[in-house]
């Protein structure tokens, strides 16, 4: 754990039991429901480890996280059934490796450039507990 990095700290409260946004557990990573909903199943793939990019990882985990990313994918696709996924990891922000799924219900621009996904009050505990509950399933 990285002091400082706001991904250790939410990793932290998971490994301490006060997450509940947590969806699935893997070897490398943890699928977390994100806390802004704007676009409703939006979920955050977090690496276990603080790394900042995916190079940086042993072959093994790289291949690894990429199957975790693909099963979580798959999870809120067949979950909240949306037009598109999209994928970002960026890590300028915070650099602590991590990947955003994002479903869109219909064609538009990058969720980066939506006001309203970057301006967005994150959801309601409870909303987001019950999310990750529906996901869960399709896990």
């Amino acid at each position: 754990m990285k002091k400082g990095c706001a991904i250790c700290e939410r990793l932290a409260l998971w490994r301490q039991g006060s997450n509940t946004d947590v969806v699935r557990e893997f070897n490398q990573s943890v699928l977390v429901i994100g806390m802004n909903q704007h676009f409703r199943g939006y979920a955050l793939l977090l690496l276990k480890r603080h790394v900042r990019e995916p190079h940086q990882l042993p072959p093994k985990a790289r291949r690894e996280l990429f199957e975790e990313l693909m099963r979580s994918a798959d999870a809120v696709w067949r979950c909240f059934k949306p037009w598109k996924l999209n994928y970002a990891c960026y890590g300028n922000a915070v650099p602590h490796m991590h990947w955003h799924i994002i479903p869109r219900k219909v064609k538009g621009p990058p969720p980066w450039l939506v006001r309203e996904f970057r301006e967005a009050k994150p959801a309601s505990e409870a909303h987001r507990t019950r999310l990750a509950r529906r996901l869960r399933r399709f896990m």
